[in-house]
């Protein structure tokens, strides 16, 4: 019975015509070519030379204010270090959060069976 409701559902897959309830226009084919720009202008270099620097005041509103502190360096600040330190502050007390986790779990779980501790 499986094997024939299988094959009459792949029939009638198969066979079904469905058109679009919308007109479909023609679709212009657009061809991208990426050239090598040779100045010093392009984003590759000012990646490569340009090093960042640390922002103190980006890290401790992340850290100590999380996503709100990113966003709000992100609202008052500018300075691309500044909201990138504040990344690295959210960063930093989200493995902080994750270690905390983890120890905990392990402190606290069940390994040997038993359901209370015996000191």
């Amino acid at each position: 019975m499986k094997k024939l409701l299988f094959i009459l559902l792949g029939v009638i897959t198969l066979c079904n015509v469905s058109f679009a309830s919308f007109p479909v226009k023609d679709v212009q084919i657009v061809e991208l070519s990426v050239e090598e720009d040779s100045s010093d202008n392009s984003i590759w270099t000012k990646m490569i030379e340009k090093p960042s620097k640390f922002h103190l005041g980006g890290f401790i509103a992340g850290f100590f204010l999380g996503l709100t502190g990113v966003g709000l360096v992100y609202l008052l600040n500018k300075d691309p270090d500044a909201r990138r330190s504040a990344w690295y502050g959210l960063g930093v007390i989200f493995v902080l959060f994750l270690i905390l986790i983890s120890w905990l779990v392990y402190n606290f779980s069940n390994i040997d069976g038993n359901s209370y501790y015996y000191y």
